[in-house]
């Protein structure tokens, strides 16, 4: 079904008008006032036995029961698709000739397309409410003397009216002037330079704003901030909450963490047993439901760290300062404490308001080198009155990891990076963790399945962290590709198939291609209010409990568990029930833009490092294939591309998922897993892109 030109114009005035239309309204509107009443009546019949709108007392408006109905935001536009989402976050690819004249910023409606494929939805835009000031942000490119501009969020020859070449290889600012009546109609203006494509912190910045990131902080809100941040520790809260300050408690973090939210304290009793104690700062104390600081830290969701940057979710007098537990300061916390057996079952949890004094600031290379064995005088010294409890916690830590490789929770090996930055020098090492990370993360994990375990308890409206199991048919290519590799398949998607596979990989040619491979088959980890497992951790209960610092949806259940500790009335209910879903939502499309800037952020400080090295050679494994070309991770976890087109001349397929073959030189063949000698052939410092090129073939 394809609507004709009067059943659109029909909808985009329906679509833009905030209250429902009449037909004598409908035809008081400019592009109907030579259509005659009886036309428009015959084409609002025609939309409502198509199921697109609805009347009620003569007025007209959009029938959002349709499930093919949809309204969402452009976020990409190509000279032959564009790509929209959705109100529940979920992109609609949108076919050339069914775009209309959108342009990302826009607000559109959606009818999908019926026999689209499970899993990839496509439709047509019906109509459009155009955004007010449509800018974008990219570089300007010469290529062989024609400059154009290149960006994420438009990928078609736009014209722009003050080119120059001043503005080559710089970062712009560009402002549509001119909304064509199709793509390349579409005319802008270059408004603002914003750095040099080749500067890496003004590529940042350009991801920034392009993802219209809340850099700083509104004047209002850090005087907010600083007002609190000057409070006191009152006389009543010393005496309402459990005063834990003579107790052995303390920290540990990166050497450069300034917001420091959770300390543990931990204790071993003569049967075997265990208490251990994990103290979060009290952040919803200080930040109030509803004040300018809890709106603008719900609107940033999370904390985004990139390099060696942090974009705070609250300002740095609440994070850094009055709620950061640092050391020999007394500060308020959200404690639990947890029993456990000797082999390390959880058999009780009290949650309870605290006041703390951290006695340490504890630094993960520092506690590695105590357990190791390799401290200097001065760590030693630094430690000293800690020392047994470090080691009590890596025994602990023992027992909690053994609990965990018998669920056969999945251990997925990341390539993770550190960006190191000093002046105009840049490094990047891989990220290596220690014994210590390891025991901070094994009591994170306890304190937030605790918290999840208190609100089931408690029957409390809640935010949980949940992981749903793999997508079907990203198994069955993984399937595919274990097979391919002669490497046991999964019988089904259970964590114990996976686990399975990723131990008998472990210190193989395979083990960073297949870890990889598992890491993308699996679903995105989302908040929920709705209470399920989590997959991955093989959890029933988890939640995120341990960091209101830097991420808000364990800011709202600390005031959600608060209230009922407070007052354990239906009241709690009632005030939280109808927030929860909202706050889950809103959090999960946070995080995931978050990630998503990281990333390219990363990729950008990777390019600019391997600047340096263009014409260098480097041995690395071939971690995927793809139709252009396949790609080669360095022993750093830099990725980059060895491209067909610098590959000897032929026709290249894809063999197996595992194999980039020459069809005309059956000898040439490069597999997943293979050990390559490649040269650095360039980089793109915009894009985060790496090339190489195959030496010795």
């Amino acid at each position: 079904m394809h609507l004709k030109s009067l059943e659109k114009k029909l909808l985009k005035i329906i679509f833009e008008s905030k209250n429902p239309m009449t037909v004598l309204k409908i035809k008081k509107c400019k592009p109907f006032k030579n259509i005659s009443i009886n036309k428009i009546n015959m084409a609002l019949n025609f939309l409502k036995k198509q199921s697109l709108v609805k009347s009620k007392n003569k007025e007209f408006y959009l029938c959002k029961e349709n499930s093919y109905l949809k309204f969402g935001i452009v976020i990409k536009v190509f000279e032959t698709f564009g790509i929209v989402k959705d109100e529940n976050n979920n992109e609609i690819l949108i076919p050339g000739k069914y775009m209309l004249n959108m342009l990302p910023g826009d607000k559109v409606l959606v009818k999908l397309f019926e026999d689209f494929a499970e899993g990839s939805p496509e439709g047509e835009v019906l109509a459009i409410k155009n955004a007010e000031k449509l800018i974008y942000h990219g570089k300007i490119l010469n290529n062989n003397g024609v400059l154009s501009f290149v960006s994420y969020e438009i990928n078609f020859d736009l014209k722009i009216k003050n080119l120059n070449d001043d503005f080559c290889n710089k970062l712009v600012s560009v402002k549509i002037v001119h909304r064509g009546r199709d793509v390349d109609e579409h005319v802008a203006v270059v408004e603002d330079v914003i750095g040099s494509a080749s500067n890496p912190q003004d590529c940042c910045n350009l991801i920034l704003k392009q993802q219209n990131v809340r850099s700083n902080f509104d004047s209002d809100v850090l005087n907010l901030a600083h007002k609190v941040a000057s409070q006191n520790i009152s006389q009543a809260d010393y005496e309402q909450r459990e005063d834990l300050r003579n107790k052995v408690i303390f920290t540990i973090d990166g050497a450069d963490s300034k917001d420091l939210d959770d300390a543990i304290s931990i204790e071993k009793f003569g049967n075997g047993s265990w208490q251990l104690g994990v103290h979060i700062a009290d952040v919803s104390h200080y930040v109030v439901q509803d004040s300018l600081l809890d709106v603008e830290a719900f609107k940033r969701g999370t904390s985004i760290y990139y390099a060696d940057k942090v974009i705070p979710m609250l300002p740095k007098e609440i994070s850094n300062g009055i709620c950061s537990l640092n050391p020999n300061e007394d500060r308020l916390a959200f404690s639990v404490f947890m029993d456990f057996d000797a082999n390390g079952n959880m058999l009780n949890y009290d949650f309870k308001k605290s006041v703390i004094r951290s006695r340490v600031k504890g630094v993960y290379s520092e506690i590695n080198s105590i357990i190791d064995g390799i401290a200097d005088n001065e760590t030693k010294d630094k430690y000293k009155e800690v020392k047994e409890h470090i080691l009590l916690m890596l025994e602990l830590s023992d027992v909690f990891h053994k609990r965990r490789d018998e669920r056969c929770s999945l251990n997925i090996k990341t390539q993770e990076c550190k960006v190191k930055i000093d002046g105009e020098k840049v490094s990047i090492l891989p990220y290596v963790r220690g014994k210590s990370e390891e025991i901070i993360e094994e009591f994170m994990l306890k304190a937030n399945e605790a918290a999840a375990k208190f609100a089931q308890k408690n029957k409390l409206p809640f935010i949980y962290r949940v992981h749903e199991n793999p997508p079907s048919e990203k198994l069955t290519s993984l399937c595919n590709i274990l097979n391919n590799l002669n490497l046991p398949v999964p019988k089904n998607d259970s964590q114990v198939e996976l686990a399975k596979i990723l131990k008998k990989v472990d210190g193989t040619k395979y083990e960073y291609v297949i870890n990889n491979t598992v890491l993308r088959c699996m679903a995105k980890a989302k908040y929920s209010a709705e209470y399920n497992p989590h997959y991955g951790l093989v959890l029933n209960d988890y939640s995120h409990f341990t960091s209101p610092i830097r991420r808000y949806p364990d800011l709202f259940i600390h005031r959600i568990m608060s209230e009922y500790l407070k007052r354990k009335s239906e009241r709690t209910n009632k005030y939280f029930s109808g927030r929860v879903s909202d706050v889950a939502f809103e959090s999960s499309v946070c995080e995931k833009n978050a990630d998503n800037i990281e990333r390219e952020c990363e990729d950008i400080y990777k390019a600019y490092y391997m600047t340096d090295f263009i014409g260098k050679e480097f041995s690395g494994i071939v971690s995927s294939i793809a139709s252009y070309g396949f790609y080669v991770m360095l022993p750093n976890f830099i990725e980059g591309l060895v491209h067909k087109n610098t590959l000897p001349d032929g026709e290249y397929e894809i063999v197996n998922m595992i194999e980039f073959k020459n069809l005309k030189d059956n000898e040439f063949s490069i597999k997943i897993g293979d050990t390559v000698t490649v040269k650095v052939l360039k980089t793109d410092v915009f894009s985060g892109y790496i090339d190489f090129e195959l030496c010795d073939y």
